[in-house]
């Protein structure tokens, strides 16, 4: 028996690559239970009798792991998961390579077995079962196969077995809400209680839509060490894969990588998460006030052209990434400036076009010498549209794009939308240009906004679904912990679509908000977030203030800019159950085609619902909720303040300050 919690980090330093294989259908990634979409996981109830796992509060399973990844972690997991929810310690014990038996890029594997005897080994059928489900399976894809002897959680790659884990959790009641973060006092998830716990007979397999799921550190001004382990946690429960954090953030030394690495390389290493860094600024690695002499072009950028400087630069960048074998992508982008200096532009022709000298070089030196670390390029600003075909980007660099200026008051292939006509037409030029991985760098939680609620959730799925039609292969947007609860939507609707692009936003609003703040609390929840989905940097408070007292969608016969919710969260039929997260149904034989987990899951006796939001959330989110709409730019008057008074909301939205000097802009 190993009771023993997770400490084994051998595996942490290894570099987490990509595996080879284009991305499959995309895969369910709504929390089970919450609501009914038309997503891509194959899911099907078989017939046959439960695994019993806990009686009367009593063990009646043992669990079983073995590989590398996330696979200890990820047993130890539902190990303890299982003993939250029934009070029952379940057994764990590790087992032998499985060898020849194992399907091909299963790397780990957890498995609850029926019995608290010794077991040693898997069924050889079960492993051949998985093979056949994970066939032709992108990384990341997992499968659920289990009856009343035996259930196996496995997938393709390090990270497969734990989603297994949190998808199996899920289904027996589980919610993944929001990081463990102080503010919100143990209200970030919700664990039913059971004394009893069966699992049904299941058949379940699950793919990602994207290959690169990111969550950004960016600014970074709230993130901490201590707040790092939480976030991780989040993001592995909700499927991204991604972790991005600033080397330095524009020099400062505030956001540096350094700074977190140690409890970075922990606790992404045993979750298998990609680490990535880099970030705006070549002169990060090569600062002018150290070398004068690669700057007679007077910067911002050092003297690309020189190969003396060049090679410095790259030679740094090297040097970096050696010391750090955790990294797996590495952002070589330019300083966060507004237009490049006339010599190199004379030289080169356009921004894009320099930027791939640089990004070129690196990638050609570290095929050779470090072929483990990706390295990306930034399409924002200056270099917003591709570089001419003589400075294509190498095939093997992945092109972050980044719109910064756009706006949120209509999708970005929205033609009406006339502030983003330009970046969809850039975005088109990229994908048929470049011939490597194409991902989106997105704003739905700006600085600017200054932590009020802004919920444009009708745009981004909106976004989604016509990037994931121009073949997009990634999704990252950024957060700060501190004003995480007024983003809390956001941050799931998003991580959810870079899962799933088809997935319908409203119905997860739907689901979502009665989750998590009961179905009576649901209808008032539904009118904040449809009164906070505007773009605060088009609509000002006389508009807001229209809104606020216009219906629940809206004047009559809305504006398509923001008069109607779009669909993010439409009227439905009264339905006391949330609706469950499914994928791209397939039925299997005896699915009679049942895809459906309501809040008492199936087998799960006496496991109780979500409660309403005082069971769910802190006092600063009720807060939130009551507050009005902006009375001005990045202020807020809350309910029984005089007349006349306005409170600032703080960048890092913990608290709120009286008015003060504006902070200055050094970012997004």
């Amino acid at each position: 028996m190993n009771d023993a919690p997770y400490e084994g980090q051998a595996d942490a330093l290894r570099r987490r690559g990509f595996l080879v294989g284009a991305a499959g259908l995309a895969g369910a990634a709504l929390l089970p239970g919450l609501t009914a979409t038309g997503a891509a996981a194959a899911t099907a109830q078989p017939a046959g009798a439960p695994l019993k796992v806990v009686s009367g509060g009593r063990a009646g399973a043992t669990l079983l792991w073995w590989g590398g990844g996330s696979a200890e972690f990820a047993a130890t997991e539902l190990r303890d998961y299982l003993h939250r929810i029934t009070g029952a310690r379940l057994p764990l014990r590790a087992v032998p390579d499985p060898g020849a038996a194992r399907p091909e890029g299963v790397t780990g594997l957890v498995a609850l077995y029926a019995g608290t005897g010794a077991r040693d080994a898997i069924p050889e059928a079960r492993l051949a079962d998985a093979g056949r489900e994970l066939s032709g399976a992108p990384e990341d894809s997992f499968t659920l196969l289990g009856d009343n002897t035996c259930l196996l959680l496995t997938g393709q790659g390090d990270r497969a077995p734990l989603y297994a884990v949190y998808a199996l959790l899920e289904r027996t009641g589980v919610r993944f809400f929001a990081p463990a973060f102080p503010a919100y006092e143990g209200h970030h998830e919700y664990v039913p209680k059971t004394r009893t716990l069966a699992l049904p007979a299941v058949r379940l397999t699950d793919r990602p839509g994207s290959q690169l799921r990111r969550q950004y550190a960016e600014e970074g001004f709230s993130h901490t060490a201590k707040s790092l382990p939480p976030l991780l946690d989040w993001m592995a429960k909700n499927r991204l894969n991604t972790y991005v954090h600033p080397t330095d953030y524009l020099g400062l030394g505030v956001t540096t990588y350094d700074g977190v690495r140690d409890v970075l390389v922990r606790e992404a290493g045993k979750r298998a998460l990609r680490v990535e860094t880099g970030g705006h600024g070549y002169d990060s690695f090569l600062p002018k006030a150290d070398y004068p002499q690669y700057y007679a072009s007077g910067g911002p950028l050092f003297d690309i052209y020189n190969p003396e400087a060049l090679d410095a630069y790259v030679a740094k960048v090297l040097a970096f990434l050696r010391e750090r074998p955790e990294i797996t992508v590495f952002d070589c982008w330019p300083p966060d400036v507004g237009a490049f200096q006339k010599p190199i532009l004379d030289r080169y022709g356009s921004p894009a076009n320099a930027e791939s000298v640089v990004v070129n070089e690196l990638v050609r030196v570290l095929r050779e010498e470090l072929p483990g670390v990706r390295v990306e390029r930034i399409a924002y600003a200056s270099t917003v549209q591709p570089p001419d075909p003589e400075y294509a980007s190498d095939p093997e660099v992945i092109v972050d794009f980044a719109p910064y200026s756009r706006n949120y008051d209509g999708h970005l292939g929205d033609p009406a939308t006339g502030a983003n006509v330009s970046f969809a037409k850039a975005l088109r030029a990229w994908r048929t240009t470049h011939r490597g991985p194409l991902a989106m760098y997105e704003y739905y939680r700006r600085y600017r906004w200054r932590s009020l609620p802004v919920h444009p959730l009708a745009t981004i799925a909106g976004d989604v679904g016509f990037e994931a039609a121009l073949g997009i292969n990634g999704y990252g947007m950024y957060s700060e912990p501190g004003d995480w609860i007024t983003y809390e939507h956001v941050q799931n609707l998003f991580a959810a679509l870079a899962w799933d692009s088809t997935l319908d936003a409203g119905a997860f609003l739907d689901g979502y908000l009665r989750a998590r703040f009961g179905a009576r609390a649901a209808a008032a929840t539904g009118r904040y977030y449809d009164l906070t989905r505007l773009d605060p940097d088009t609509h000002g408070p006389g508009r807001a203030h229209h809104e606020l007292h216009a219906g629940p969608c809206g004047p009559p016969g809305g504006d398509r800019a923001g008069g109607r919710c779009g669909g993010a969260h439409r009227a439905r039929p009264a339905d006391p159950q949330p609706r469950h997260r499914s994928g791209r149904h397939e039925d299997r034989p005896g699915s009679g085609g049942q895809h459906r987990t309501r809040h008492r899951p199936p087998g799960v006796p006496g496991a109780r619902a979500p409660q309403p939001v005082h069971r769910h959330l802190p006092a600063q989110h009720a807060g939130l909720v009551a507050m009005e709409r902006p009375a001005g730019p990045g202020t807020v008057r809350r309910r029984g303040d005089p007349p006349g008074r306005r409170r600032h909301v703080c960048e890092s939205g913990g608290r709120l300050r009286q008015p003060g000097p504006p902070r200055a802009r050094t970012g997004r």
